[in-house]
């Protein structure tokens, strides 16, 4: 009777264990799905993307339906040549995250082959399992294409400023060359005119 009573003990806790899990996991899709920055969960070897949050499809230009249980270069092909696969790939393997800063990507965020540049910071950091094996991806992005663009105009107007000033400043001193060889010429006239009488035809 004793073990039974403990068998059953047990079955109630580990019951609680599931709902208190299966609440969590509610929770954190909730607020994964509210977040006001890119969340992506990807799983297993062929990134599956399992989880992509409202501001993750408004980046990509896709719908949830469109991408949520294909593998990420399936649901993205225009990623294929660049890296990011590749460091998907390296966290997977090592478990070591990585951090990407003021990366360049490139979407076809239409669907018509206009690829949009864009520019994130990002971390991809690995996600484990009860046993520490590394099972997916958790990836969190921030947006920051408009300061790049803003940094990147205010160099090309400074670029664009400083050839100016150069411009200018060779144009001066072209200037004070050209003028030296009349005025040289002038005044030693002058010179040689104040020398001269005043009864001097």
């Amino acid at each position: 009777r004793r073990a039974a009573e403990m068998n059953a003990e047990l079955r109630k806790r580990e019951q609680l264990a599931r709902q208190e899990a299966e609440l969590q996991k509610r929770l954190l899709y909730s607020l994964f799905m509210q977040a006001p920055t890119p969340i992506v969960i990807l799983r297993g070897a062929d990134h599956v993307i399992e989880l992509a949050n409202p501001l993750t499809c408004m980046v990509w230009g896709r719908s949830e339906a469109e991408v949520v249980g294909k593998p990420l270069i399936d649901a993205l092909p225009e990623l294929h040549e660049q890296p990011f696969k590749q460091l998907l790939d390296d966290v997977l393997r090592t478990g070591v995250p990585y951090v990407g800063k003021e990366t360049r990507a490139r979407i076809d965020r239409h669907g018509d082959g206009t690829i949009d540049t864009v520019f994130f910071n990002f971390v991809y950091a690995p996600l484990r399992g009860i046993d520490d094996s590394i099972e997916g991806i958790l990836m969190i992005a921030f947006d920051v294409t408009d300061e790049v663009t803003a940094r990147e105009q205010m160099n090309r107007l400074r670029a664009s400023a400083e050839a100016a000033s150069r411009t200018k400043d060779e144009f001066l001193a072209m200037l004070g060359h050209e003028l030296r060889n009349p005025l040289g010429v002038m005044s030693t006239a002058v010179a040689l005119l104040s020398n001269v009488s005043d009864d001097a035809d």
